[in-house]
């Protein structure tokens, strides 16, 4: 069943085969020859998503893993292993550079 445009209604609509090559219908590629194009077709735009930053959240030592995936406070520059901690020197650099980043 081909996409046929009428040249009466200037619309375009499905229609069996016996329709093709009868008044008023053209082919759909035969209208598109003619510049005539489907205004309900719409192209999708291409958007590209911004790579997601790191959630600005303070450490938690005794963080619990939500989600099942083996990993605590997800996201974040403290992002760790389930069970783990860090030390206060870690966790003094993580937390200095999650503030450059927030202000570059």
């Amino acid at each position: 069943m081909p996409k046929l445009y009428n040249t009466v209604t200037k619309k375009f609509s499905w229609h069996p085969d016996s329709y093709i090559g009868q008044f008023p219908f053209i082919l759909e590629d035969e209208a598109a020859a003619q510049g005539i194009v489907d205004a309900e077709v719409v192209v999708e735009e291409v958007v590209e998503t911004p790579k997601p930053k790191k959630k600005k959240a303070a450490y938690k030592s005794d963080a619990v893993d939500g989600d099942g995936d083996g990993l605590v406070q997800d996201g974040t520059v403290f992002q760790r292993e389930a069970g783990t901690e860090l030390s206060e020197e870690e966790v003094a650099a993580l937390d200095e550079s999650a503030e450059n980043e927030v202000s570059e």
